[in-house]
């Protein structure tokens, strides 16, 4: 299986995975400061170019007072695997829909 056919199917797999958890994830609230944490503590694409992975994830975070917001994470990777159990971690800070989930060659 090709890198790009094998980055879809992980992806595929993890929204029918999350899909199945739908009602427990409804609980999951994020603050700002998460929000941020997450960004921090991925490797930044721009400052790490010998990093062969990218990864994108986007959803919908619900904040503690019922508010939510829509966000979007990308991070690289030096290994498929790497990118791949970041994608999985970070969905769980969504709350609603996903709208990108993967991990792609640069």
């Amino acid at each position: 299986m090709s890198h790009g056919w094998t980055a879809i199917a992980a992806a595929a797999a993890v929204l029918a995975f999350s899909a199945s958890l739908r009602p427990a994830l409804a609980q999951n609230v994020i603050s700002p400061y998460q929000i941020q944490e997450i960004r921090r503590s991925v490797p930044d694409c721009r400052r790490n170019p010998q990093l062969a992975w990218r990864g994108d994830v986007s959803g919908r975070a619900e904040f503690p007072n019922g508010g939510f917001v829509v966000v979007a994470f990308s991070g690289c990777f030096d290994t498929e695997s790497a990118c791949t159990r970041w994608v999985n971690r970070t969905t769980s800070a969504f709350s609603g829909p996903i709208y990108a989930l993967h991990c792609r060659r640069r």
